[in-house]
């Protein structure tokens, strides 16, 4: 089943006085890049949460962030009263200045708590910390996976759609062609009849020349060929793995051949289903580069 490059999962750990939030999200990309946030004092980890990532997705941009909260005994808040006192006197001030009858409270020294209050963990102790964080990371891939596996699974029904269609007006383009040799018979017999009507006509010059004329029309191979990719890219749309750049490939295959098909015809009937098939194509195409 096809897998779509759009997700988003969540995942949260907690052990004692450890809380671990891992959230990842996924969009389609031509190759696999991936971007880690952490908090500073674990960056060594980064490493070990990218080989997890990349052994799960093969395909798309994942920004993956990863957020540690830990309060204990030992942690502690330490207040800067001078910033506080400072930033207490500066909205008196500019309460003065404006006017302001308003009591200044702590409410409004919230915008500036970073800066007045701080936190100071000890050193983290990563044989401790990792298992939490792994935990977190494997939910977030398995609601990652759930939720592309979700999309892909629209990607197929629509893309199936359009490839049973698309062969349906195949098999009309088949049935239609052995009718315009005969037609291009009686034309080609009707026109020299009218401009020759005179002169007596070989038979066999005229059943040359019509050959020599439908070989020139003849798109048999295209419709041989047309029907062996769509059957490949049915194939690929069972097929369990990364099959975007795959199908990729084979569309531009059938639109090439799609091309030839338009090139050759006079049909004005076939000329517009040949118009059809690209409009049905491109909107595969634009389906196809969200498939990982």
């Amino acid at each position: 089943m096809i897998v779509s490059m759009t997700g988003y999962g969540r995942g949260i750990a907690q052990r004692d006085d450890i809380n671990v939030v891992v959230e990842g999200r996924s969009l389609n990309h031509r190759f696999f890049d991936i971007n880690i946030k952490l908090p500073a004092p674990s960056y060594i980890l980064e490493k070990k949460i990218r080989d997890i990532m990349k052994s799960y997705f093969h395909r798309g941009k994942m920004d993956v962030h990863v957020s540690i909260n830990k309060f204990t005994s030992s942690t502690e808040l330490p207040v800067n009263y001078e910033n506080a006192s400072k930033y207490y006197q500066a909205l008196c001030g500019l309460s003065n200045h404006l006017g302001i009858k308003e009591k200044i409270n702590l409410s409004l020294l919230m915008p500036f708590i970073r800066e007045i209050i701080g936190v100071q963990e000890q050193d983290l102790d990563f044989d401790i910390y990792w298992p939490i964080i792994e935990e977190a990371l494997q939910k977030a891939i398995q609601s990652i996976k759930e939720m592309r596996l979700g999309e892909g699974k629209s990607l197929y029904e629509d893309i199936k759609a359009r490839v049973d269609y698309i062969d349906t007006i195949i098999e009309q383009i088949k049935k239609k062609f052995p009718q315009l040799i005969t037609e291009l018979r009686e034309q080609l017999s009707t026109k020299i009849t009218e401009h020759f009507s005179d002169v007596s006509i070989n038979p066999e010059r005229l059943e040359q020349e019509l050959v020599i004329t439908a070989e020139k029309i003849d798109i048999t191979e295209e419709l041989i060929r047309i029907g062996s990719h769509l059957h490949q890219l049915e194939e690929l749309l069972l097929f369990d793995g990364p099959i975007g750049r795959k199908l990729d490939f084979l569309l531009q295959e059938i639109h090439r051949e799609v091309n030839t098909l338009g090139y050759k015809s006079s049909d004005i009937v076939i000329s517009q289903q040949t118009v059809e098939l690209k409009g049905e194509l491109e909107k595969i195409r634009e389906q196809i580069q969200n498939i990982e």
